[in-house]
């Protein structure tokens, strides 16, 4: 976690998906859907590392909103398509994932 909470939390950003030339741009307020379909939360910003550009970790925010984001690695980003990102896991797999201690 040590190299998380060095990276600077941002509105948006983008990633370059394992295995393709392009990047996905992730903007704060889109909707996370879980491998199972069940709606996860919302993207409450994104973790860039110091001197880099590209996006390590996106913040997952719920509603109602609380003071809790859930740290999700992008390699856990199945596809993002028409303002929705959804992941290769299911909910009690985010349970699992670290939060977001800010600096």
């Amino acid at each position: 976690m040590d190299g998380i909470q060095q990276g600077r939390v941002m509105v948006n950003g983008r990633f370059s998906p394992l295995n393709n030339n392009y990047s996905v741009k992730i903007n704060r307020g889109m909707a996370v859907w879980t491998s199972s379909g069940a709606e996860a939360g919302f993207s409450a910003g994104v973790v860039v590392p110091q001197g880099s550009d590209e996006v390590t970790h996106l913040l997952l925010g719920r509603l109602p909103i609380t003071s809790e984001y859930r740290l999700i690695p992008v390699w856990l980003i199945e596809c993002i398509a028409d303002e929705n990102i959804h992941l290769n896991v299911d909910c009690n797999e985010i349970l699992k994932l670290g939060l977001h201690q800010p600096a």
